[in-house]
């Protein structure tokens, strides 16, 4: 018997949504003059520190609106756990802002949620969790006829306004320069 197997699959969770972005930007914009920024990944642009605790409200109301996606992607997985946040902040990034490749250790998933996403405004780029494609890449890239999920580096995602994005919190991903003159606004969190 022939058959393809694929062992490993990482699964990225990409919806539009209908949330009040209004609201999320006036409370970013808030926060951003009441929190100092946190320097983690980040390079030129905010990060405001851990909101779970600090603006329990705001964390509740972010909670409710994407709870049954998250229940959806958790689904996925079929594992028999309760949905819990582990950490909620705010990036602003202003043009060249940038946030630097890591990823998220002691969370199970981790999410963005696109307030403001303008054109230019920097890619989230994933990349790919299995390493031997990347010490091949620059042998092979030249022959590929077309990428696609068995030989592809890295996935990119341009932001757009309203959109959320899940993903697997091993998977090691940065944001690239906003090159726009508006701001990138993103709700960024971890689920445990």
């Amino acid at each position: 018997m022939n058959e393809i197997i694929d062992i490993f699959k990482t699964p990225i969770y990409n919806i539009k949504k209908n949330l009040d972005v209004n609201y999320y930007t006036k409370k970013a914009l808030e926060f951003e003059k009441k929190y100092e920024s946190r320097k983690k990944d980040n390079i030129r642009g905010y990060q405001s520190p851990d909101l779970i605790e600090k603006e329990d409200v705001f964390q509740k109301k972010f909670f409710k609106d994407i709870t049954e996606d998250l229940l959806k992607y958790y689904s996925l997985f079929n594992i028999n756990k309760n949905i819990q946040m582990n950490e909620l902040w705010l990036n602003v990034n202003r043009r060249h802002a940038i946030n630097k490749a890591h990823d998220h250790p002691f969370s199970f998933m981790s999410g963005v949620f696109f307030i403001k996403g303008p054109e230019k405004s920097g890619d989230l780029v994933l990349h790919n969790d299995h390493n031997k494609i990347l010490y091949t890449q620059n042998f092979h890239s030249q022959y590929i006829k077309k990428w696609n999920s068995y030989n592809s580096v890295t996935y990119r995602i341009e932001p757009e306004e309203n959109v959320l994005i899940l993903f697997p919190s091993s998977v090691w991903h940065d944001v690239e320069p906003n090159l726009s003159d508006e701001t990138r606004i993103s709700l960024s969190f971890n689920m445990g």
